[in-house]
């Protein structure tokens, strides 16, 4: 809990594509430390990562309740809206990072750039609340 100090849950962010290849399980990504978290008032955590996912995790637990995909990697904040009584949460995907964690074709050969990447702000409508 943020006012107490107390960590409720640890778990790796993102998944490195070149590791999970080879068998490997919650691997965490480079520079997942960087990346960006929102907080609900549902107590859902979104978490936005350079291998082009974001994920919701349970705050007590942080399991991965869902997985979004993206035309991009994400290193920004993730922000969250209200329309009409809705929740949308709007995530930036233009990282020239991929998932095995530089700035090189996902094969290991030649480098890419920012502009040859797919760059999108993508918009997610949570589902509505029963009243």
């Amino acid at each position: 809990m943020l006012n107490s100090g107390t960590i409720k849950s640890k778990v790796p962010l993102g998944e490195d594509a070149h590791a999970a290849a080879e068998g490997a399980k919650d691997t965490g990504i480079f520079l997942a430390e960087h990346h960006g978290i929102i907080v609900t008032s549902t107590e859902l955590l979104f978490v936005v990562t350079s291998d082009g996912k974001v994920r919701t995790h349970d705050q007590d637990t942080g399991n991965i309740l869902w997985i979004g995909s993206l035309p991009a990697g994400s290193e920004g904040i993730p922000a969250m809206y209200e329309v009409g009584g809705r929740q949308f949460l709007v995530v930036s995907a233009s990282s020239s990072l991929n998932s095995g964690g530089d700035h090189r074709d996902p094969s290991g050969s030649l480098p890419t750039t920012a502009l040859s990447r797919a760059k999108a702000h993508v918009s997610f409508a949570l589902p509505e609340t029963q009243h």
